[in-house]
């Protein structure tokens, strides 16, 4: 298994790059062709001459589809070209989560961070969680409370990675 988790020699940045696995990444994409498929399908028997209770079954359906083919064009995004990236300040940190070079940064302020934690991965219902799974981007695995309120990061890292990101983010911040 590749490292996931990559510090940058000057020591400013840290990317967690999602779990890769070529088969299954195949499978999404013969999945998500078949759904967009079946969309059209069904989009295109909307407009033919239908009673008005069966559009509105086409049209819920197509919202239902609609959400399930955006998730499924994100979670492919992100198995291909996604990764989080941290990257450490003397103020603080900015957290992204990148696809392709696109993401919207959050600034997280040293000062109003009071607690930084891994989940408890001894504890079976969150460790059902944070499995990698890959059909969906999984949930976070490092939390941590800014102004009272709780945020997390790193997604889907197993117990050991975890540790890692934890200690780096604790000696960059000064929390330990």
């Amino acid at each position: 298994m590749e490292n996931r988790v990559q510090f940058s020699s000057d020591r400013k940045t840290l990317e967690i790059i999602p779990i890769k696995n070529s088969t299954k990444l195949k499978i999404v994409w013969i999945w998500l062709i078949l759904w967009t498929l079946s969309g059209i399908v069904v989009f295109s028997q909307f407009f033919l001459p239908v009673p008005r209770e069966e559009k509105l079954i086409y049209a819920v359906w197509m919202a239902f589809w609609a959400y399930f083919e955006y998730k499924a064009s994100v979670l492919l995004s992100w198995r291909r070209k996604g990764k989080e990236i941290i990257q450490f300040s003397e103020a603080g940190f900015t957290y992204r989560r990148d696809i392709n070079g696109r993401g919207i940064d959050k600034f997280y302020d040293r000062k109003h961070i009071s607690e930084i934690k891994s989940v408890n991965f001894n504890d079976r219902k969150v460790l059902a969680k944070v499995q990698p799974l890959y059909w969906n981007m999984g949930s976070e695995t490092i939390l941590f409370t800014v102004n009272g309120k709780q945020e997390a990061l790193g997604f889907q890292l197993t117990e050991p990675e975890a540790i890692q990101v934890l200690k780096i983010m604790k000696q960059r911040l000064n929390k330990a």
